[in-house]
């Protein structure tokens, strides 16, 4: 149940933030420090059937997860469990977006870092915060 609501709300906080951005920053940039830059950028999905392939990939990943996670088999941490969710919220917000939209909204740069979005951040701080988590317990 953990891992659902970190999983709803990494969702639900993306897809909002993308649409403040979208709807506030338009076209333009908003420089809120020398290196940190508010800036929208359009990722466009132009193949339809590797977008369906990413469907299915995340569903049958998504599945196995959350069967390992109920049988009590894997990641038994409570910060395991969080560290998941937001990995699973992030992929479900640009999933989502590639799937309604057929772009992914990105709009967080800093210095030379390639554009990224807040489902970007959950995903990269939330798989290796699982994995380290289940390490630590499973030891």
């Amino acid at each position: 149940m953990q891992l659902l609501l970190v999983a709803v709300v990494g969702l639900l906080v993306d897809q909002f933030s993308k649409a403040v951005v979208a709807r506030h920053v338009g076209e333009g940039a908003i420089s809120l420090c020398r290196f940190l830059q508010i800036r929208v950028v359009k990722r466009v999905t132009t193949n339809r059937r590797i977008g369906r392939l990413m469907v299915v990939v995340w569903i049958l990943a998504g599945a196995s997860i959350l069967l390992l996670v109920g049988q009590g088999l894997y990641f038994d941490s409570a910060i395991a469990r969080i560290g998941l969710g937001l990995a699973f919220g992030g992929a479900a917000g640009n999933l989502f977006d590639r799937l309604a939209r057929g772009q992914i909204i990105d709009f967080i740069q800093i210095g030379f870092w390639p554009v990224f979005n807040v489902a970007d951040v959950a995903i990269v701080v939330g798989l290796p915060l699982a994995f380290l988590a289940h390490l630590r317990t499973a030891v």
